[in-house]
Formats: structure tokens, sequence, C-alpha cells
């Protein structure tokens, strides 16, 4: 539900997302959660991970994304601007 409700609010999010590169279902999850402003440590809770984990994944979908090396935190400003 999230995702259509994202997808609704934010012109095809998933799509303009999937564009970039192929995300597993988790990636997806976690940039769900990312778009709704839900704080890492947050996510790592509703995804039964470590914080740690959540933080290695951003800063590999960040990679993934763009082709760049990159921090967490920035994969938080690229889902804010899609």
């Amino acid at each position: 539900q999230l995702a259509t409700s994202l997808d609704d609010i934010y012109d095809q999010f998933t799509n303009r997302l999937l564009q970039l590169a192929k995300l597993s279902e988790t990636e997806l999850r976690i940039c769900y959660l990312l778009k709704i402003k839900v704080p890492p440590a947050e996510i790592a809770d509703i995804l039964c991970k470590s914080k740690s984990a959540i933080t290695l994944a951003r800063r590999r979908m960040y990679e993934k994304l763009t082709a760049t090396r990159g921090k967490a935190e920035q994969l938080d400003e690229l889902i804010q601007e899609l």
C-alpha cells in the first residue's frame, strides 16, 4: 500500500527509481521509508535489521543508483529529490 500511495503522490516514484537501477524488495522498502522521512534507526526497527546494516545498505544503494561512491546521507537526499 505504501508503494501505491507514494506512486500516486510522487508521480510514479517506483518507476523512476527503478529506471536508475534494479533494486531488491528490501532496498525498495528502505527507499519508500526514506521518502516518507522515516529516520534510519526507525527503518532498522521496522525491517528488523541493525542500524549499521541499514546505513551500509543506504551507502551501497547510493553507489548502485549513481555509479559513484558516496555516503548513506547522499542516498537520503537523492530519494527526496526523486
